[in-house]
């Protein structure tokens, strides 16, 4: 759709969340502000051999490991499990001290077990028979997506979580998925979200982009009138957008 199309419809402002992996950004490079937030990581899942070949020699130890250790990986899904998922995922967020954004209440658990019944598969770290790390894997066409995930404080020696995301990576290829892909750090910041990640795809090199449209510049200038912004002020002070809708 056009910009001049949207401006008649009377909008004002839109915001794009691209994807890494198919690399829409390039797309509207021409027509959109683009922003890049940072890198995220994939797994090719091309061959077996491939996808240990690119994990960091010292996670494949951990790797190795967590295995010896006991740790089981299985698969699933339904409410049942999804209830035991948001049971460990909460403790998780409450001991990351995470903010409210990052609870997700019944119906969207709801919505993942029936919207996305063809389109998503719980996977969890068992050892001695309790579930200590869990996480949702969400996928289309050819690709995996690593969703949410929480695990058991009291448990994070044995490395539940990095066995799980190889066991994940090897069933993606069995099933004939070609990328995994696993994210980047809390906001796209280079932190050890992001190193954990990195981990398993030394070789990755993808990068997380928005999109920033102003259709109705007059529209937008006068928003932000009413909400007291002066434009060139905004601009160096707020980074959401569109700025009209920041809360200061």
């Amino acid at each position: 759709m056009s910009s001049t199309k949207l401006k008649n419809e009377n909008y004002v402002s839109a915001f794009f969340r691209f994807h890494p992996i198919i690399k829409n950004a390039l797309l509207h490079s021409q027509s959109v502000n683009i922003v890049s937030l940072g890198k995220t990581i994939a797994m090719d899942l091309t061959t077996p051999e491939l996808i240990w070949q690119n994990i960091t020699s010292k996670n494949r130890n951990v790797i190795r490991k967590a295995e010896k250790s006991g740790i089981i990986i299985k698969h699933g899904k339904g409410i049942e499990l999804l209830r035991q998922f948001k049971s460990i995922y909460d403790e998780t967020m409450r001991h990351d001290n995470a903010d409210d954004y990052y609870y997700f209440k019944d119906q969207f658990y709801l919505s993942i077990s029936e919207d996305l019944i063809n389109n998503y598969e719980l996977f969890y770290a068992e050892y001695q028979n309790e579930i200590i790390s869990i996480a949702i894997i969400i996928f289309e066409g050819n690709n995996m997506h690593y969703h949410l995930s929480g695990s058991k404080y009291e448990y994070r020696c044995y490395a539940p979580s990095n066995l799980l995301l190889y066991k994940a990576a090897l069933w993606g290829y069995e099933q004939g998925y070609k990328i995994f892909h696993l994210g980047g750090g809390v906001g796209s910041g280079n932190d050890s979200l992001y190193k954990f990640k990195a981990a398993f795809n030394r070789n990755s090199d993808y990068q997380f982009a928005i999109g920033k449209l102003v259709i109705n510049k007059e529209l937008y200038s006068n928003l932000m009138m009413l909400r007291g912004f002066e434009s060139d002020i905004i601009s160096s002070r707020i980074n959401f957008f569109p700025q009209y809708r920041a809360h200061l």
